[in-house]
């Protein structure tokens, strides 16, 4: 959706890091979490500051994503 691929990894591949979010979260609560890296991709690019314009558009392309996450914690809760 709008020109932008966007590639599943590990969140530890992108940058290293030990005792974040994600890992109190799964250690402490069992509760299944990801890191979510949105646009733009590079620092040259603007790095973690998203311009106003790209707010709706970024929503858009995760928003699949996100609906099938949560779809995926209900039904194994549910199970």
């Amino acid at each position: 959706m709008h020109g932008k691929i966007y590639v599943p990894q590990q969140s530890s591949a992108l940058y290293p890091t030990a005792g974040d979010t994600t890992d109190w979260t799964y250690g402490t609560y069992g509760i299944p979490s990801f890191t979510v890296e949105l646009r733009p991709r590079t620092f040259q690019e603007g790095g973690f500051i998203l311009p106003p314009d790209h707010i709706l558009p970024t929503w858009e392309e995760n928003r699949p994503a996100a609906f099938r996450f949560v779809e995926q914690l209900l039904a194994v809760s549910v199970a």
